[in-house]
């Protein structure tokens, strides 16, 4: 039996990938960021790159946050539906 891939059968390269782009759903909308020091960030999602978030907090002040420094990142709160 051969072990290499045949040439109408797709490989590895040629198969979709999933979008691993979480940030991009949480653009411009609330998020909640708790940093590695234990400090906890709430603010608007500005802008992203693969390195930093820019959120703006409360008073207006912009923050760059390196994604080094989050131990994690929760998104908009689902809304509840009143009963």
């Amino acid at each position: 039996m051969d072990a290499t891939p045949q040439a109408d059968q797709p490989t590895a390269q040629d198969r979709p990938r999933p979008l691993l782009d979480f940030y991009r759903r949480w653009h411009k909308q609330q998020i909640r960021v708790k940093c590695l020091s234990g400090q906890v960030i709430e603010g608007i999602l500005k802008a992203f790159n693969p390195y930093d978030l820019l959120i703006e907090v409360d008073n207006g002040e912009e923050i760059i946050l390196p994604k080094h420094a989050i131990l994690f990142v929760a998104g908009p709160k689902a809304k509840e539906e009143a009963v």
